[in-house]
């Protein structure tokens, strides 16, 4: 038995090293680049394009799981199995035509990938857009729902907390080599991450009126350029077919 644990923590700090944390991180970018589109496409009602996403994500889930899942501690395999369940789960949604509620299970998945990726120690890029979208997400929630008696005030206290949210994530820069990111890709990020600024900008400037609507309005209009940055570390070439298998192991 001590034999076994001498083996698997060996296993596990090698597994944890810089070296290995970059092959990680670039195993989770390719994950990344289909579970975006995955997300996108089971949220616009795509079957097709949903079942086709899922069925690459699933496979290179699996892959994942095979190459690292021995060499993790038992917490971090923990991450592993939830995220493998979510997505089986999310493909069983969607071949039932139950896109809304497939979309709803992957959204824990980046919660769970982020987890995962904390107690490895990995800093990862799309980790901080995840942390704002949830408090993005109450904003515009609250300018779609709440009554004019309560907007306002909803907004109001969420907005410093998205703000942080937004500058932390802001302040990283994504992994040009393990998403393959061209000087294209890069330039569209940008312009994506000044649009959200701007309109956090907007939101600020909105919530010292009276205005109202003017404030639910800032507050909806913090959704389209995330979405936008959001999608930009999506292969929907591989889901389309356009790109080879090959070719996106190889990316």
């Amino acid at each position: 038995m001590r034999y076994l644990f001498i083996l698997w923590a060996v296993a596990l700090i090698s597994c944890t090293g810089s070296g290995n944390k970059e092959s990680i991180k670039r195993r989770m970018a390719l994950i990344d680049q289909l579970y975006v589109p995955s997300l996108a496409l089971t949220n616009a009602g795509n079957a097709t394009g949903s079942n086709k996403a899922l069925s690459l994500l699933q496979e290179h889930w699996d892959d994942f799981e095979e190459m690292y899942a021995m060499r993790f501690s038992p917490q971090q395999r923990t991450y592993l199995d939830s995220i493998a369940r979510f997505i089986q789960y999310s493909r069983q949604l969607t071949n039932s035509g139950k896109l809304a509620e497939a979309h709803e299970a992957l959204e824990h998945v980046r919660w769970l990938a982020l987890e995962l990726r904390n107690d490895l120690d990995i800093d990862y890029y799309l980790d901080g857009l995840t942390l704002y979208h949830d408090t993005m997400e109450q904003l515009v929630k609250a300018a779609r729902i709440s009554g004019d008696s309560t907007a306002s005030a909803k907004i109001d206290s969420l907005y410093p907390i998205a703000r942080r949210k937004w500058e932390n994530a802001a302040r990283h820069s994504p992994d040009t080599a393990a998403f393959g990111l061209s000087v294209q890709d890069l330039a569209g990020i940008t312009k994506a991450e000044d649009a959200e600024t701007a309109a956090l900008d907007n939101l600020g400037a909105a919530l010292t009126s009276d205005d109202i609507a003017g404030i639910r309005k800032s507050a909806t209009d913090l959704r389209p350029p995330f979405v936008q940055l959001f999608k930009s570390f999506g292969n929907f070439e591989a889901v389309s077919g356009k790109q080879t298998q090959k070719a996106l192991k190889e990316k």
